[in-house]
């Protein structure tokens, strides 16, 4: 397609990005370029850059019958006669970053559609590796789109790719992640999860290893079922209270770190503490650290998940606290 440059005061604005600003016309999404776009070698000049994007839309623009669930790029942008962007399909909706207010049947649907589609372009070799929330769309049918396969984080191989895909899938469990849990508390950071088999967020899985479509899919289900904790501080993490703890540990009941002052998680008492429970077979899901006074970040944690209760050592035991009202709602 073929525009002049004042053609787009005419259309409809509908945001920008690092690499472009997008424009609404008839049933197409057009992609304009900004005049210096990020490169494979970083930021170069406006024609040497564009040369990578033109020979990736090229090769999407191939494999676009082959891909269901995905609208690839279908054509290139020129402008007085000089590449400059990409036209796509339009879609009605909004992007995940600013949906509100779903139910958890609602996020749970989202995310086995989103493991499908990504699942989908990996098997022809197209690498999503920027599954952040601005790059996903939930359209007013209720279909979940993946856009912008055009820029430097997509890479398109004639061989499949070991690397780029455990890359992609490594990009997908972090999307989901933070779809799924936005709560503010401190959590575990992936040079721990690099070393142990613990959880980041409710999510059972080693960084960058052992991650798999259908282990995504799984972690989907799961979230049907309210998770039970125990939740230990510093002062608790002794032989005798551990041991009991283990007495009725199971996969639906997950072992949080509370540590109520900030230092402690700074100065890395933490990392011994984990080391300490892994050697007795116990799993972290995840860890709370209180910030400050003013805050409380434990209720704030109960109150983001889907949970019906809870254990706490309490008069020489562990005690349970049922949650009247589990949330069926989670935040988005």
């Amino acid at each position: 397609m073929t525009l002049d440059e004042l053609d787009f005061d005419k259309l409809e604005h509908l945001g920008s990005g690092t690499y472009g600003s997008v424009y609404h016309l008839n049933n197409d999404a057009i992609k304009k370029y900004h005049p210096s776009v990020p490169g494979v070698f970083g930021y170069l000049s406006s024609n040497p850059c564009l040369r990578f994007y033109k020979k990736r839309v090229k090769r999407l623009i191939a494999r676009r019958k082959k891909v269901k669930y995905t609208d690839l790029i279908h054509d290139e942008l020129y402008i007085n006669n000089a590449f400059k962007g990409v036209i796509g399909t339009y879609h009605k909706g909004v992007n995940l970053r600013d949906i509100k207010n779903l139910s958890l049947e609602e996020k749970i649907s989202i995310g086995h559609q989103l493991v499908r589609n990504a699942e989908e372009l990996t098997r022809h070799r197209i690498y999503h590796l920027d599954f952040k929330p601005n790059n996903i769309m939930y359209t007013t049918n209720k279909e979940v789109k993946i856009i912008d396969l055009d820029d430097c984080f997509t890479k398109v191989r004639i061989f499949p790719s070991f690397f780029l895909k455990r890359r992609s899938k490594y990009s997908l469990k972090k999307a989901l992640i933070a779809f799924f849990d936005e709560s503010t508390h401190y959590s575990l950071d992936d040079q721990v999860l690099n070393e142990l088999p613990i959880y980041q967020k409710g999510y059972p899985f080693y960084v960058q290893k052992k991650v798999s479509y259908r282990a995504l899919h799984r972690y989907l289900e799961e979230r049907r079922t309210p998770y039970e904790y125990a939740i230990l501080t510093p002062n608790e993490l002794t032989n005798p209270i551990l041991e009991e703890l283990k007495t009725f540990l199971n996969s639906s009941l997950k072992v949080i770190l509370y540590y109520d002052k900030a230092h402690t998680y700074i100065d890395g008492q933490y990392l011994k503490d984990l080391i300490m429970l892994k050697n007795l077979n116990i799993s972290v899901y995840d860890i709370i650290c209180q910030k400050d006074h003013n805050t409380d970040p434990l209720s704030e944690y109960l109150n983001s998940h889907y949970t019906k209760g809870y254990y706490r050592y309490e008069d020489n035991t562990f005690k349970y606290h049922y949650i009247d009202n589990p949330k069926v709602y989670i935040k988005a």
